[in-house]
């Protein structure tokens, strides 16, 4: 506990607001996960047989018979404007890694794997805007997490891989308990106590999938991932009385109290459909497409409700309450592909080339109303290089990898007319470009 002096209440709870901004966190959701799989603008739900497969398949963990360690790097760059202006969007960065342990029960395979993002600056950000202020809505506090998953799977068929796990996303909630006098009409001699609690915790969603492979040629994934919301719960309350500055002979009891409900962080329900072929043995081609459930996406803006209990004032002192309007987000499809093709330097090298696109389109319509959740439909272009070292020593029999991705993101400008024309906003056109890097190391034994 600490004693403050003036403005105890506003310094407490912007200290509630603001701690968990010293952390930056994970960009998974948005970005894809591992320099192998980026670089194929993540068209691998039905040909990932590393620790990444814990993101996008878990049945991908029994793919292979090799016990694998990854680490790699990421970094993106946001350049997301209105009219023109940049708006100083975070951008991410941190360390990528994953393990994946196989074993034998007998004649079935099985497979153990945990991944993360660990991030070099946050670990976890909170922040509740007013619904009438811009901001880009998925790349808020949508990529501002840390990311951990564990997942098992088994491979009880030559042809068939089936798993699942856990995906665990940090959250942060809070409050402020002020307790004392406040002295009026000068706060000098106010005594308060202020007690400020906040934590960090975690929630749970679960993951599953499944990989078919019918032919040597021929692979087939699906995988599901649950629904998230992260809640940004906050409280702040006062309790004591309102004194004279002349000994404190008059008390006047009162209270305070403020609570602010806001979906901090929503990921929804998604189904990935993928296909892996390889025409020839050195080129594989694949296709994804997913359906991500946003139309359950909530208001990302605080829903506050304020009460004041002094006697002799009324509640007219009171601001009126904001009443938060739906977002009106809708279901969507994307669609991904990408390119591998393997060449052979010498026995010891070999390139591995590779290539994607992916479009996606956007959940939020037109802001053309009181809220302001902006989103724009995406191209995304891919380019990826890696480097197979085989026969490295007599400890690392298998192949020791290193991979490389460049992504591009072209947003499509879009204007948003407002109807009112008295809207305290006004028209505006959103548009920009995110660029992503990501390089990585695998390490079979």
């Amino acid at each position: 506990m600490c004693r403050l002096a003036s403005s105890p209440g506003v310094a407490a709870l912007l200290f509630v607001l603001l701690l968990p901004l010293a952390a930056r966190a994970n960009p998974v959701e948005a970005f894809g996960f591992g320099a192998r799989a980026q670089g194929m603008a993540s068209a691998v739900t039905a040909v990932v047989n590393d620790s990444t497969a814990n993101f996008y398949n878990p049945a991908g963990l029994a793919m292979t018979d090799a016990l694998t360690i990854d680490v790699g790097y990421f970094f993106n760059r946001l350049d997301l404007r209105f009219n023109g202006r940049g708006q100083g969007v975070d951008n991410n960065s941190g360390i990528q890694a994953g393990i994946l342990i196989p074993g034998r029960f007998g004649p079935v395979r099985w497979a153990f794997g945990i991944a993360v993002f660990l991030p070099d600056r946050r670990l976890s950000r909170v922040r509740a805007l007013p619904q009438f202020q811009p901001r880009w809505v998925l790349y808020d506090n949508r990529t501002q997490r840390i990311f951990l998953t564990t997942n098992i799977a088994i491979r009880p068929l030559k042809w068939l891989s089936i798993g699942g796990g856990v995906t665990f996303l940090t959250n942060t909630s809070g409050g402020v308990n002020i307790a004392g006098r406040i002295a009026f009409p000068n706060p000098t001699p106010s005594q308060l106590l202020t007690e400020v609690d906040v934590s960090l915790g975690t929630l749970r969603y679960p993951s599953v999938g499944i990989v078919v492979h019918p032919i040597p040629q021929l692979y087939i994934g699906v995988a599901y991932r649950g629904e998230v919301k992260l809640k940004l719960d906050l409280r702040a309350t006062v309790n004591g009385f309102l004194t004279d500055t002349a000994g404190f002979k008059t008390k006047i009891p009162g209270s305070f109290r403020l609570d602010s409900v806001n979906a901090n962080l929503f990921s929804p329900h998604q189904v990935a459909f993928g296909v892996g072929w390889r025409p020839i043995p050195r080129l594989l081609w694949t296709v994804d497409v997913t359906w991500l459930n946003w139309s359950r996406y909530p208001a990302s803006t605080a829903d506050v409700e304020v009460s004041l209990n002094v006697a002799g004032l009324g509640d007219g002192l009171l601001p009126p309450k904001v009443t938060v309007l739906p977002p009106r987000f809708h279901d969507i499809v994307t669609v991904r592909t990408g390119l591998e093709y393997e060449l052979r330097v010498n026995r010891y090298i070999d390139l591995l080339f590779r290539a994607g696109y992916a479009y996606e389109p956007t959940p939020a319509p037109v802001q053309n109303g009181d809220t302001n959740y902006v989103d724009n439909e995406k191209h995304q272009i891919t380019l990826g290089l890696g480097i197979d070292i085989n026969n490295f020593s007599t400890i690392m029999t298998k192949p020791m990898s290193f991979d490389i991705a460049f992504q591009l993101y072209q947003l499509v400008s879009r204007d948003h007319r407002k109807v009112d024309p008295t809207d305290i906003v006004g028209d505006y056109r959103s548009s920009g470009r995110m660029y992503t890097f990501s390089i990585s190391g695998s390490f079979r034994f």
